[in-house]
């Protein structure tokens, strides 16, 4: 049976569009980018981040001004693709 690593990331929204990021309750450490992905916003690179290391988006909640996204992945995979 397949066992799964949760990771909940939420992103609050406040006026005029600005936003902060959480990993797990924490502020979230979003890394450098280079390429494409240096010009977009740091939710949808933190999430291009988690998904290169195995992470998969389940779920997704909205309140308020604050969304919350659910990820899984395969408990000790740590981002090496299956093969």
């Amino acid at each position: 049976m397949i066992q799964w690593d949760y990771l909940r990331v939420e992103v609050r929204y406040g006026e005029l569009g600005s936003h902060a990021c959480y990993v797990d309750g924490d502020p979230a450490d979003i890394p450098p980018f280079e390429g494409a992905m240096a010009t977009r916003p740091d939710r949808d690179r933190l999430f291009h981040d988690l998904g290169s290391r195995g992470w998969e988006l389940v779920s997704t909640t909205c309140y308020s001004r604050s969304w919350e996204y659910m990820f899984k992945r395969e408990r000790g995979l740590h981002g090496q693709k299956r093969s």
